[in-house]
């Protein structure tokens, strides 16, 4: 009935192909429209899963959140020269000049208590807040900064060979005109420096570029993929352009939606266009494979509909997997692999609606196949090489089946050892500015992470922190916390009370009385002023001292290297414990900032690769055991699909291949995808057998089902899984991992529905078997 409705559609569209030319052509004119107002999300950042607890104390602690950080540092054998200080001061006037940056904390403006006749003075580290212009001020300067822990990692390195600045910048969508004004502001100083930048601005930027530059690379060797493989297949100049065509305006469509649709382009959904490219033109083949096996002569095209109505179940039980694998990521926590997920799945959708429809109207325009042309389709080489194959899987099927136990095994084990990504900047090769700038700033500066520590007096009383006996236990506890190997950076109220105590009577300790801290207090409030404290992301306390933040920067000193998820949660641990030792009977601090999300990464990403992908697999079971009618194939049908994910996984262990936010969808995407040569191979063994109903005749249907099947497979599978290959040219690690990841996934269970599913197949017969004949 199905079968009869879909050549009824088919042949309507083939009567009207001059109608389905102009409909086609109208949603094409909008999507082209659409595709006009395509943005880009370069913010890698935002590919960390967001803590609604770290969001809320972030915007409450906060002073801004829509704001980021760029940092320069300059590095000599010795950077204190008169000459070089004076080009590094004209740098940072021109970049904290520009209207993207909302401040700067260097050098020069870093805030200095000093002593001058029994009156303590608030100076900044630079005379006048500039460089110095003589011997005299050059030896001060540098006396100031050295004995500043103010200084020390933030602005100088930890050996003094390096300075450094940051600025606070907006957030935007590009930095082109900021990094621009800020490589023509750091040209000079590479004369006498080695320079280095890095931060938010860069990261976005660098990004931004890789996603233009991968999304024409990618498109344009997935077209050329497919032009090869139809013109091998077919060699047929009819055969290579509408399908092609089907492709092309399928991915039009599909970012033409993602716009309607308000999606942006980020390093996720650049995957969906090609993706598209790729998997759209496999209907088309398994269309046309069909079309060149039933063509018949004569001006009647009716048996184009025939053979496309044939060929439906297979297109149809194909795409909906499909669609059911990439669907399966609505689930994921992660808005951008959510929107990658119904955009590729969208995309499926056109092609499938394209191949059926639009294609066979095409082809009714042109002559029929000649007999040549059918006859390479039906005994053509890949054609008799099935046959040989179907043989020797039935022989050695024994050995096939102890090689999927081992396989089992082998996955059993390496679920062990699964690896999750946890540094955004392991996204990047490491050929990058961007990675090397970033690496060399974690060694000589201790890193640029940065958590905040917030305690609140109890009932928010104000002036709690402005008691001697509170800000001592406050004291001792960032002694300890400065102590912590991991702890590079700390700033905060009683850090400002030692300094200015020492100032005053040569001794760093916080003070035991109340008006040399009420004196700090009125020194904080000029400090917020100038600006240097104006670039603050927090200030030391608010304005009644009812709060006090500790603005802290960490790294993993073991490794000399920006800190990840589980170094992170072993210092919150450590911090915990110092927390409980020295605040006593005080409130406990709250750790926010947006480094924070650090410790969700892995949680999430696990929960989301079980979740996406639970769903796909049962999904996917429901749809082929009722597709099939029978609980037993639709099982049967995903021992393929298994194997391949579960060999995925070995090789991801052997490789060293991590999850990430964009590999973890691989098993999901490759469940979706990896069916589609089990199902079609399921589906023309039912009806070789219905040809074949003496069970003693198994292996010929057997053989004519990979006669059929097979060249099919065969050549969607060569198209998808060197499409999918293109994505190892890109410039994000992630992306070239999951190109990597799917298409040895496809090229496994390729392998597993023509070798692996006919051994199950012979193994469990759908129809009671006799003793065998010979297989001649």
């Amino acid at each position: 009935m199905i079968q009869q409705f879909v050549q009824r559609v088919v042949g309507f569209c083939i009567r009207n192909r001059v109608a389905v030319m102009l409909v086609t052509a109208a949603v094409t004119a909008l999507m082209a429209w659409a595709v006009r107002g395509l943005q880009v999300d370069s913010d890698v950042t935002n590919l960390l899963p967001r803590n609604v607890k770290t969001l809320e104390l972030t915007k409450r602690y906060g002073r801004s959140q829509d704001s980021g950080e760029l940092l320069l540092a300059v590095e000599a054998e010795d950077p204190f020269t008169i000459e070089g200080l004076r080009l590094l001061e004209q740098a940072v006037r021109r970049i904290q000049d520009h209207p993207q940056v909302t401040g700067a904390i260097h050098p020069f403006n870093l805030v200095v208590f000093e002593s001058q006749d029994g009156k303590l003075r608030l100076v900044p580290a630079g005379p006048g807040g500039g460089a110095p212009r003589t011997p005299a001020e050059l030896a001060l300067f540098r006396d100031r900064l050295a004995g500043n822990p103010l200084a020390r990692n933030l602005i100088l390195s930890r050996d003094g060979r390096a300075l450094g600045a940051v600025f606070p910048v907006k957030l935007a969508p590009e930095y082109s005109s900021l990094l621009a004004a800020v490589q023509e502001a750091v040209r000079p100083l590479k004369a006498r420096y080695q320079v280095y930048l890095t931060g938010a601005p860069i990261i976005t930027q660098t990004t931004r570029d890789a996603l233009l530059s991968d999304v024409p690379k990618f498109l344009g060797l997935s077209f050329l993929v497919i032009l090869v493989v139809l013109f091998l297949s077919f060699r047929s100049v009819r055969s290579i352009l509408l399908p092609l065509v089907v492709v092309v305006l399928g991915t039009l469509w599909t970012v033409g939606t993602m716009v309607l649709a308000g999606m942006k382009l980020t390093v996720v959904s650049i995957m969906a266009p090609p993706l598209v490219l790729t998997l759209g033109s496999s209907y088309s083949i398994h269309v046309l494979n069909q079309y060149y096996r039933q063509a018949q002569h004569g001006r009647d095209k009716d048996w184009i509909a025939q053979a496309v109505s044939l060929v439906n179940a297979t297109v149809f039980l194909a795409a909906l997997t499909t669609i059911i694998g990439f669907g399966s990521l609505a689930t994921a926590t992660l808005r951008q692999i959510r929107e990658f997920g119904l955009a590729t799945a969208a995309g499926i959708l056109y092609c499938l609606l394209l191949a059926e429809l639009f294609l066979p109207a095409m082809l009714s325009f042109g002559r029929n196949p000649s007999d040549a042309e059918k006859e390479r389709v039906l005994n053509g080489a890949i054609t008799r090489s099935m046959q040989h194959l179907a043989l020797w899987v039935i022989r050695w099927r024994w050995a096939i089946l102890a090689v999927i136990v081992l396989i089992a095994a082998g996955f059993g084990l390496a679920l062990r050892h699964v690896q999750y990504q946890t540094n955004y900047l392991a996204y990047y090769r490491q050929s990058e500015k961007l990675i090397q700038d970033s690496r060399a700033l974690v060694q000589r500066f201790g890193g640029f992470t940065n958590i905040f520590l917030t305690l609140e007096a109890p009932g928010g009383e104000a002036n709690y922190f402005l008691r001697p006996e509170v800000l001592a236990r406050v004291a001792r506890f960032e002694e300890a916390l400065a102590a912590e190997p991991d702890v590079s950076y700390v700033l905060s109220f009683t850090t400002l009370l030692r300094l200015m105590n020492q100032a005053l009577t040569g001794q760093a300790v916080v003070p035991d009385k109340r008006a040399p801290i009420l004196l700090a207090s009125r020194y904080l409030r000029a400090i917020s002023a100038s600006p240097y404290g104006s670039s603050l992301e927090v200030l030391p306390a608010n304005e009644d001292y009812s709060r006090l933040n500790f603005a802290v920067r960490v790294y993993d000193s073991q490794s000399d290297s920006v800190i990840l998820e589980p170094r992170m949660k072993q210092l919150l641990k450590r911090l915990d414990r110092l927390m409980a030792e020295n605040l006593e009977g005080l409130p406990r601090p709250q750790p926010w900032g947006r480094s924070m999300v650090l410790l969700y990464i892995s949680e999430t990403l696990a929960r989301d690769q079980l979740w996406s992908a639970l769903c796909s697999i049962a999904l996917i079971f429901l749809v082929t055991a009722l597709g099939f009618r029978s609980a037993r194939l639709g099982a049967i049908t995903l021992i393929p699909l298994l194997v391949g994910i579960m060999l995925n996984f070995i090789f991801m262990i052997l490789l060293a291949i991590p999850f990430d936010v964009v590999t973890v969808m691989f098993s999901s995407v490759a469940m979706g995808v990896g069916i589609d040569d089990s199902i079609h191979l399921i589906l023309w063994y039912r009806r070789q057998l219905a040809a074949f109903p003496d069970p003693r005749d198994q292996h010929k249907a057997l053989a004519g089902t990979l006669a059929i099947a097979g060249r099919p497979i065969v050549l969607t599978s060569l198209t998808i899984v060197a499409g999918l290959l293109v994505l190892v040219f890109s410039r994000f690690m992630p992306i070239l991992y999951f190109g990597l990841l799917v298409s040895l996934a496809l090229f496994t269970t390729t392998l597993g529905a023509l070798i692996i599913l006919p051994a199950v197949l012979w193994t469990i017969p759908l129809q009671k078997r006799r003793p065998a004949t010979s297989l001649g």
